[in-house]
């Protein structure tokens, strides 16, 4: 699903906005990533960081590895 949105967005013609607009996202998994809510969001905003630090416009899974699901 985060990816599918990731590449909606870069596909997507903004009215106005002179350049590309692109998002990064971050994902984890209930019980994989963490069990409480606010695991499961250090552990997604953890792997959101990661994605921008690889490059921006990316999706990245959480986890030990941060293994990327998708870039362009």
């Amino acid at each position: 699903l985060a990816e599918k949105l990731r590449a909606m967005v870069a596909a997507w013609y903004f009215s106005g906005v002179p350049r590309p607009v692109t998002i990064s996202a971050g994902v984890a998994a209930a019980h994989e990533h963490g069990l409480t809510r606010d695991q499961l969001v250090k552990a997604a905003d953890e792997a959101l960081y990661a994605a921008k630090q690889a490059g921006r416009n990316r999706v990245m899974l959480s986890g030990a590895l941060h293994r990327t699901v998708a870039s362009l």
